[in-house]
């Protein structure tokens, strides 16, 4: 397309031109960034030994396992957040275990399994940290309204 062909309207066919180019290249990238993910964690599936820590699972499906932090104060950072070096990577896998989705689903719902004892004494801390901040004592009944004894003023939470 020439310039005389388009008069004043050249400008904006330029400008439309630059935004598919972006859009070309962009799409590119992402292909690239996308496939460089899979060959990686495929990569490291195999360094880890290929198979699940727990039950054993050894399906050639990549997006079937996980790596679960063995200890999450040691972890530096999330696997699959960015592009890191493959040498990176690696030290970041040996802090891990291999698990295949279910048995990291397992892990994680024992982990955070509701624990009513534990759960009643933090409320219990919480309200002897409002006694302690008002100088009052609270009242709790089984609608969890809470007043302060000396005002008899309701005070509702959630």
């Amino acid at each position: 397309m020439r310039k005389e062909d388009l008069g004043d309207r050249w400008e904006e066919y330029q400008k439309d031109r630059k935004y598919l180019k972006a859009l070309r290249y962009k799409r590119k990238n992402v292909e690239k960034v996308v496939g460089w993910r899979r060959r990686t964690k495929r990569k490291l599936i195999e360094y880890k030994g290929g198979k699940c820590e727990i039950c054993g699972f050894s399906k050639d499906v990549p997006c079937a396992y996980d790596f679960h932090h063995k200890d999450p104060q040691e972890k530096e950072f999330q696997i699959s957040s960015r592009i890191r070096k493959y040498e990176t990577l690696k030290k970041e896998v040996d802090k891990c275990m291999l698990l295949c989705k279910n048995c990291h689903a397992e892990i994680h719902e024992k982990k955070y399994e509701p624990n009513p004892e534990k759960a009643a004494m933090s409320f219990e801390k919480k309200i002897k940290e409002l006694e302690d901040k008002w100088r009052t004592p609270f009242v709790v009944d089984e609608k969890r309204i809470c007043m302060f004894v000396a005002l008899d003023e309701p005070i509702k939470f959630g």
